[in-house]
């Protein structure tokens, strides 16, 4: 039994340099994607933390209205 020493035989071996560059700029492509879609995640994160700050704060003067007569409390500047 002779082996054939044709273009089967050279298939063989691993992935071309050109599949190895093509995989990269796929991968290199889905990261720009995933980072833009965590960022805007990231900020829609920040404003629903600032939202709920306020509202505590808008409950917090409602309680404080509630309890001294409708009257919020005055500041003046200081130290």
């Amino acid at each position: 039994m002779a082996r054939s020493r044709g273009f089967a035989s050279l298939a063989v071996g691993g992935f071309t340099l050109i599949e190895l560059l093509v995989v990269i700029a796929m991968i290199a492509l889905l990261m720009a994607i995933l980072t833009s879609a965590l960022s805007m995640a990231r900020k829609q994160a920040r404003a629903t933390i600032c939202m709920a700050a306020l509202k505590q704060w808008g409950l917090c003067y409602q309680l404080y209205a509630a309890d001294y007569g409708s009257k919020l409390p005055f500041y003046i500047g200081g130290k």
